[in-house]
């Protein structure tokens, strides 16, 4: 039995019934006994690490296809959202398990990693401001993650809105945006 369809199966099951899904139905999705679902994965917290490690790959992956596109920093965050959205309930989750926040933790670091080339190519080119940095994006995901505890069909509205909303602090000062940056550094004591 293939890692990847258990993980697809498992990923299917969860979407469907939430993370407390009996494992017997993740097994079923999968074609396979519970027993070798167990061989491949100790426990239904070391299975949604898996699924989310595999997600993190694959917004890695699309993070590589966006390198060099003139707006890729833009897309690749607007799909941050999208996929935060779809995945909030695992997190949410996970986070309570006892690799708890560390693994989590873990997995975002590796999410910013992803975006950082992208940020940068975008500051270069001037379509985002520059000292938006790892930080900034940490807090960006964890903005996010505030804004999707919600109803699960209410999270993608919600994330997409919240990047609207975050959208223009991203962007070059200019005008109402430069009274803004003046605010920020008075708080900050950098004038």
């Amino acid at each position: 039995m293939n890692r990847a369809t258990l993980l697809k199966a498992a990923d299917t099951v969860f979407s469907r019934h939430g993370f407390d899904a009996p494992l017997e139905l993740v097994a079923a999705e999968a074609g396979v006994s519970r027993t070798t679902l167990h061989r491949n994965f100790a426990d239904r917290e070391a299975l949604g690490y898996a699924i989310f490690d595999q997600k993190v790959q694959e917004f890695d992956d699309e993070a590589r296809k966006l390198a060099g596109t003139m707006d890729g920093f833009l897309v690749l965050l607007d799909l941050l959202a999208e996929r935060l959205a779809e995945n909030a309930g695992l997190s949410e989750a996970l986070s309570r398990g006892t690799g708890g926040l560390e693994d989590i933790a873990r997995l975002r670091h590796r999410a910013i990693n992803s975006i950082m080339p992208l940020l940068a190519a975008a500051q270069a080119a001037g379509d985002i401001r520059a000292g938006i940095d790892a930080d900034d994006l940490d807090l960006i995901i964890e903005m996010l993650a505030g804004a999707l505890r919600a109803p699960t069909d209410d999270r993608l509205t919600r994330a997409q809105r919240a990047i609207a909303l975050i959208r223009p602090g991203l962007l070059p000062c200019s005008g109402a945006n430069e009274s803004a940056t003046r605010n920020q550094q008075r708080l900050s004591g950098d004038e």
